[in-house]
């Protein structure tokens, strides 16, 4: 049975997630390993999600930090599969266990729409190429995929007569997915994952009909898609109503909160009060593990642009911007939550010491900002301070044109009030960007918590961001430090 692709999923210093997805939905998949303590196998039976077939695989126990091998298999009879031994002897992949000897090295990537023929096929994964090179070079542990893994707006092309929309999404997956390049990276470095609104439609939730029949039938068989292909790769949830997330790791923890499962403009809600209830109980429990970073996953960045001026402007010239300009946290109906979720993450640092970035995707921009208060708060009565690290898309083209000119327009390096004259963000310069305070070309990020070295934490807990972009020349790293108030 062909495998048609391969993503390792959560992983810590000795369990990992593996997904296999082959041609068949029946009969037995085996996954052959080797940790260094010689080739084992595990057997789980095949999950028919129609048109392929599912293998989850579950390791633990596994030697500390190493690099595994593998190789996966499936066939209807069980007896027919090889030995692990012949099977990673016949073409073994590899991926390195979280490393417990240095802060965690972090990718970024968002955004990864390879249907845009704005770029030649050969073109259009050029970054995932530049991202597999870091890998390589062991400079990425496990990379955050913030959102819009896919671009589901359109039924993919080839598909079988009398397929419906579950099975659509699920194509979108596995076209996707299969590009070598994507493969590729996918298949050889941790990734955790978090939808965003193209597994579903373009601005679904920021759109005026979102909760009609048809909209909610689409999107049932979208969180169907979503549920075979990303969570069951990613790490435990944190909310039953929700697919938010989280993990630490030897001094960083990653949390991913759902900005789609319960998002609808029209009802000024985008996470929703349950979400934000198993959110402050997360953080209560993450304040008590002496963490040095917490990365907080969003689909939509906090600080972008003045969003009511963009609304405005995309409205009077007709620019097709005004669902993506709705999922803005800052967007009239969002402003509730917007205040409650920064008061919330504001509050978690003061109180636990732990320094806060917002790792965000969605905008189809580059960008680094912070996040400050005017409130004392935590029990020393200080004003923390927030970044942000955006980093879309990885595959999406930038904006142009007229979008591109709206956006050069009102994205600056002024302070703007975030919802209220407590909170106030904006975006920092970014060294080696024409645009300055925003990037206009592909991208992805590196987030690193380390000192000079690259092998102990940074002593005033700041964080260095590598930006690789696709500019004139190729594709280069801008490199930048977000300081700690």
């Amino acid at each position: 049975m062909q495998l048609r692709t391969t993503v390792v999923g959560h992983t810590t210093a000795s369990t990992a997630r593996i997904l296999g997805v082959f041609e068949v939905g029946a009969g037995t998949a085996r996954l052959a390993y080797d940790d260094g303590s010689g080739p084992r196998s595990l057997d789980v039976a095949l999950e028919d999600i129609r048109p392929f077939g599912r293998a989850v695989f579950a390791l633990a126990g596994l030697s500390a930090s190493a690099n595994v091998r593998y190789a996966l298999a499936a066939e209807a009879d069980v007896a027919a599969l090889q030995a692990p031994a012949a099977m990673l002897a016949g073409g073994a992949r590899s991926f390195w266990l979280l490393p417990t000897n240095r802060p965690l090295r972090v990718g970024l990537v968002s955004c990864n729409d390879l249907t845009s023929k704005q770029y030649p096929p050969a073109k259009r994964a050029a970054l995932w190429r530049a991202l597999q090179q870091q890998v390589n070079a062991r400079n990425v542990d496990l990379i955050i995929h913030a959102g819009d893994q896919i671009y589901g707006d359109e039924r993919p092309h080839g598909l079988l007569p009398g397929e419906d929309h579950l099975e659509a999404y699920r194509r979108h997956y596995v076209n996707t997915w299969t590009n070598a390049d994507v493969a590729g990276v996918l298949g050889s470095c941790p990734s955790v994952m978090m939808w965003d609104d193209h597994e579903i439609y373009d601005g679904y939730g920021s759109n005026d009909n979102d909760s009609s029949p048809d909209a909610q039938f689409r999107f049932g068989a979208a969180t169907q898609a979503f549920e075979d292909f990303q969570v069951c790769v990613n790490p435990p949830r944190f909310d039953t109503g929700s697919y938010a997330w989280s993990f630490d790791f030897n001094g960083i923890g990653i949390l991913a909160v759902d900005g789609r499962r319960h998002r609808m403009y029209t009802e000024h809600r985008v996470l929703g009060d349950e979400q934000f209830q198993a959110l402050a109980h997360t953080l209560a429990a993450l304040a008590t593990k002496g963490l040095k970073h917490l990365f907080v996953v969003v689909g939509t960045p906090p600080v972008f642009v003045p969003i009511l001026a963009a609304l405005k402007l995309s409205e009077a010239f007709g620019t097709g911007m005004t669902d993506d300009l709705r999922d803005g946290w800052v967007s009239p109906n969002n402003q509730g939550e917007c205040r409650r979720f920064l008061l919330m993450l504001l509050n978690f640092a003061a109180s636990s010491g732990t320094q806060v970035s917002v790792v965000a995707g969605d905008i189809h921009l580059g960008s680094l900002g912070q996040i400050d208060t005017s409130l004392k708060l935590g029990p020393s009565a200080t004003s923390p301070r927030l970044f942000q690290i955006t980093s879309s898309g990885v595959a999406r083209p930038p904006p142009s044109g007229l979008e591109s000119a709206l956006l050069g327009l009102v994205a600056n390096g002024a302070s703007m009030d975030l919802t209220c004259p407590d909170f106030h963000g904006r975006l920092l310069p970014l060294a080696g960007s024409p645009e300055r305070h925003v990037l206009t070309h592909r991208n992805f990020a590196i987030l690193k918590a380390c000192d000079a070295t690259g092998n102990g934490w940074d002593a005033n807990g700041n964080l260095w961001v590598e930006i690789f972009a696709e500019l004139e020349g190729g594709i280069r790293m801008l490199q930048q430090s977000l300081l700690r108030a």
